[in-house]
């Protein structure tokens, strides 16, 4: 029969793996779909990464023509206003007029007074020839000045000193004998520039000319400028000149109102502007841009392209490449569904074939199964979540008096009772949640008869249905229980001949075990020791004092106190009481709590010394307990110590007693089952 169920089972597990077969064709067909979408989406972003690396290159080249063109007529344009300035000074008449004037150094005082004759006659038509230049050259405004700034012919009725910036272009022109462009500035004219240059004397004064003089042209920018930056440009582009004013950039707009504004959108440097996307200078908005720095002066060109602009023509492609990546993809996806659904059609027919085999096997092995479970004598059941009874064996039903397809849907109050179902599910939600079995020990009445049973609860669970519950085993143990209880009367009974036996050969010590039992057990559960912990400090103050029965009386009635000799024989009561109860079987360690219990944490007890984690919790309550009672009752050398004073003595010995014991032991002394102990106590004692 075990073969044959043996066979069965292999069969349903190769049939659960055909089953399972199906699942991994549906996982194939996931992963392949999800293997071509993800290819796709990869080639979609390549090739828009790519188009977008096209596009910015394209539009790189084209800025770089488009600046390199620009400043090269910027460059023409500024060359030419310097040949113009050139035809003057080239003149030998302002050169030799002009070094004339340097003999003068800074003191121009006798040219404008007159006292120097000769050049202040020639004054008026100098001025005259520069101002018929500056009209005939279209510039706005001109002046020459010597080498100290200090201007002696000009255009203007009033002329203006230098700014400090004008003055620092005129000093630079002067030491390097070349012409400067200063930054474009906005003034009642327009857009201006000057222009600075040197004037040097006559070619036959010396071999080493060093100029002698500096002229200063200012000449309007807006029109042509205007021409520059706006002309030419498609939809989305323009062109800015940016300018360096010290740490700053300014953009020049001849179409605005004030002319030159401060960028926020750009920094400058020494070189050129990378091509890259930034923030437009106007700060406007994101263009691509680009820009070249015109030679020898501080000024950039910029040419910007509107990014979204710009990038049009890349959304209409990149449309067309994910629209041809999805048509793709579903023309790949529908060719793998196409292939995955003939592989599931292939599988489901052997599933169906086996699915045939499979429900006759799982009606054998049902039945196999609740053959075994018949002939089993432990009461079986399952019930769900909910505490309803799923199935029952026959051994079950019959202890409970009731039939299997009864029990199939009742919950444990109406099979057992409502107080008895309660002790048996208290612990039901904590197996279920921890998913660990669990085993307790109850006593049932069934059918008017008391029985003694050890209950397992094993959780179990149906994941694809979502389904769990308890399988409760029980094992009927009155028989061992019975026997058990016996033995535990018997050893009672043995214990309290002992304490009988101990009272007769102390008088002092009457009451003096049951005593200690009572306090102890009360503060053992007051400092929440476990119920086996309870019982072991019980069970050892009851035989405490055992050993002293072989204590000489004479020693132990000794009205004085005990001299050295005498301490040692009688701490040997310990020795004594190890020899008595070293073959009882407690099933707890009342032994060693025993031996322990005269143990001080300091190291000063008795019979080995030990001190502080080393003794146990029981013998640390046993100790303070032993020495409460026995201070509390008369000897033969002193009277009873009244209870507030020996509480308020341990206290004060807290390097030998344990603290929270003695702080559990007031609160129990002062609570009214303490107060009954000392009762019962002060009785015996009198008796």
């Amino acid at each position: 029969m075990a073969e044959t169920a043996s066979d069965r089972t292999r069969e349903l597990s190769r049939g659960s793996g055909r089953t399972g077969a199906g699942s991994k064709l549906l996982w194939f067909g996931i992963v392949a779909a999800l293997f071509t979408v993800a290819t796709a989406a990869t080639l979609v972003l390549v090739s828009i990464r790519n188009l977008n690396a096209d596009l910015e290159e394209s539009v790189r080249k084209q800025q770089s023509i488009m600046l390199n063109g620009q400043v090269n007529v910027v460059t023409t344009w500024l060359d030419a206003m310097v040949e113009q300035g050139n035809r003057l000074i080239n003149a030998d008449l302002f050169r030799l007029y002009a070094s004339e004037v340097d003999t003068l150094d800074d003191d121009l005082s006798a040219l404008l007074s007159g006292e120097n004759t000769e050049l202040a006659v020639q004054l008026p038509m100098m001025r005259n020839l520069l101002r018929e230049f500056v009209q005939y050259s279209d510039f706005v405004s001109g002046r020459i000045m010597n080498r100290q700034g200090s201007s002696y012919i000009a255009t203007d009725a009033s002329v203006r000193p230098l700014t400090p910036v004008q003055r620092q272009y005129a000093d630079r022109t002067q030491q390097t004998g070349l012409p400067v462009f200063s930054n474009i500035r906005l003034s009642s004219a327009g857009l201006v520039v000057d222009l600075f240059l040197p004037i040097y004397p006559p070619r036959y004064e010396s071999k080493e000319p060093t100029p002698v003089a500096v002229l200063m042209l200012t000449k309007n920018v807006s029109a042509k400028l205007g021409d520059i930056l706006q002309g030419g440009h498609g939809r989305g582009q323009s062109m800015k000149l940016l300018q360096r004013s010290g740490e700053r950039a300014e953009e020049v707009a001849p179409w605005l109102a004030e002319g030159v504004r401060t960028s926020a959108g750009l920094s400058l440097g020494d070189d050129a502007l990378p091509f890259g996307s930034r923030t437009s200078v106007s700060g406007s908005g994101e263009v691509y841009s680009m820009g070249l720095r015109v030679p020898g002066l501080d000024w950039w060109l910029v040419q910007e392209a509107d990014i979204d602009v710009a990038r049009e023509p890349l959304q209409q492609r990149a449309r067309a490449v994910v629209g041809f990546g999805v048509l793709s993809t579903l023309v790949i996806l529908c060719m793998l569904g196409g292939f995955w659904w003939w592989l599931v059609g292939v599988e489901s027919r052997k599933v169906a074939r086996e699915m045939s085999k499979l429900a006759g096997q799982v009606e054998e092995q049902k039945r196999f199964l609740d053959s075994i479970n018949a002939t089993i004598a432990d009461f079986i059941c399952l019930k769900d979540d909910k505490g309803v009874i799923r199935y029952a064996n026959r051994a079950f039903a019959e202890a409970v008096g009731r039939s299997e397809k009864e029990l199939d849907g009742l919950d444990f109050a109406a099979v057992f009772g409502f107080d008895t179902a309660r002790r048996l599910t208290a612990t039901d939600e904590q197996v279920l949640m921890s998913n660990e079995p669990q085993t307790i020990s109850e006593t049932i009445y069934l059918q008017s008869r008391k029985y003694y049973f050890q209950i397992s609860k094993t959780p179990f669970r149906i994941a694809r249905r979502d389904w769990s519950g308890l399988v409760y085993v029980f094992r009927d143990i009155t028989e061992l229980a019975e026997a058990q209880e016996r033995s535990r009367k018997l050893v009672q009974q043995t214990v309290d001949a002992l304490v009988r036996t101990i009272e007769h050969s102390d008088p002092y010590l009457a009451g003096h075990s049951r005593t200690m039992s009572g306090l102890s057990a009360q503060v053992a559960k007051a400092m929440g020791l476990s119920a086996l912990e309870v019982a072991t400090v019980q069970a050892a103050a009851n035989l405490s004092q055992v050993g002293k029965v072989f204590v000489p009386k004479e020693i132990l009635n000794k009205p004085g106190a005990l001299d050295e000799r005498e301490k040692k024989e009688m701490e040997r009561h310990v020795e004594h009481a190890r020899m008595v109860l070293a073959d009882i079987e407690f099933d707890l360690p009342v032994l060693q709590v025993i031996e322990q219990m005269n143990e001080k944490l300091d190291g000063s007890g008795y019979p080995a010394g030990i001190s502080g984690a080393a003794i146990s919790s029981p013998a640390r309550i046993l100790a303070v307990i032993n020495t409460f009672c026995a201070m509390v009752r008369p000897r033969a050398y002193r009277p009873a110590v009244p209870v507030d004073d020996t509480l308020d003595a341990l206290e004060r010995m807290q390097d030998k007693y344990d603290a929270e014991v003695i702080a559990r032991l007031r609160e129990v002394v002062e609570s009214a089952t303490g107060e009954k102990l000392l009762q019962g106590l002060e009785n015996a004692g009198r008796a």
